[in-house]
């Protein structure tokens, strides 16, 4: 008797003829995505997820920052990515189109060759993706509450806390270090893509992560709102691990989803496996 299979998300859909057709003509294509483009992506979004969070914890242990100044650090970094995807969009939108095309369509591959592996039958009901100027679009609205949220969360420790972040030894150097560096590498990749045809070369809007972080920050403001700078740093702790804890499980689990894909594809198995 098979073991017992890992019960359906009710979210899901049952796998069906249409998604094992799709599977069977595209899945070569959704592996050569991963291989030369997918998982490098991957990495770099879980990079830059931990280098947004360690700077100001660097900050904190080396020069002794405050926790609002950590605070402040990764929410500037965020508004950041926000501007920079401002200024690629006009440049390259129709590059960042296909390349979201073309990554939500290898996930929906991925996607079914997970459900078949792991014995459900079932995939996420993946719908249309949004597109880079849905993406920017909400992180830039998102940017706007999460200054109103920010005045909120800070308002308790005073002005004059506020006004001595930018005092904190090296803050406002490692803040401009990052706008200019973030801003010449977008404007740099903006360029070197307009020399391809769109599809050759990947580009990605980065601002959805930016409005999830501000969705946890409007769950959070109640910590520093009670406890003050003990409030903000439980904040800053929960917002950077649970991002963190985001971007270590697609490092551990995207290359496996890969590897189960391109076996099915090169083997012709589009059977839901026995668990």
């Amino acid at each position: 008797m098979p073991a017992q299979r890992r019960p359906a998300q009710s979210s899901s859909v049952k796998i069906s003829a249409a998604d094992i057709d799709k599977l069977r003509r595209h899945g070569a294509e959704a592996v050569a995505y991963y291989r030369d483009y997918g998982l490098a992506e991957v990495r770099s979004r879980a990079t830059r997820i931990a280098l947004s969070g360690l700077t100001p914890v660097f900050g904190w242990l080396v020069f002794g920052w405050a926790p609002v100044a950590m605070l402040l650090f990764m929410l500037t970094d965020a508004l950041i990515t926000v501007i920079v995807d401002l200024v690629r969009l006009p440049l390259i939108g129709a590059w960042m189109r296909e390349s979201h095309a073309r990554d939500h369509a290898a996930g929906e591959l991925l996607g079914i060759a997970d459900g078949l592996e792991d014995g459900t039958g079932m995939r996420n009901p993946r719908g249309n993706a949004p597109g880079p100027g849905v993406i920017v679009f909400f992180g830039s609205v998102s940017s706007l509450f999460m200054c109103v949220l920010t005045v909120a969360a800070l308002e308790p420790l005073g002005q004059a806390s506020v006004r001595a972040v930018i005092e904190e030894p090296w803050f406002a150097w490692l803040v401009l270090a990052d706008l200019v560096l973030r801003l010449i590498g977008g404007l740099h990749g903006a360029l070197r893509a307009r020399r391809e045809p769109p599809g050759s070369v990947m580009v990605f809007a980065e601002s959805g992560g930016v409005a999830v972080l501000y969705a946890g920050l409007l769950v959070l403001v109640w910590l520093p709102l009670n406890w003050g700078q003990t409030g903000l740093a439980l904040m800053f702790a929960a917002l950077f691990l649970t991002r963190l804890a985001f971007g270590v499980f697609a490092l551990w689990w995207t290359p496996r989803a890969v590897a189960t894909l391109e076996r099915r594809v090169a083997t012709g198995d589009f059977a839901v496996s026995q668990r």
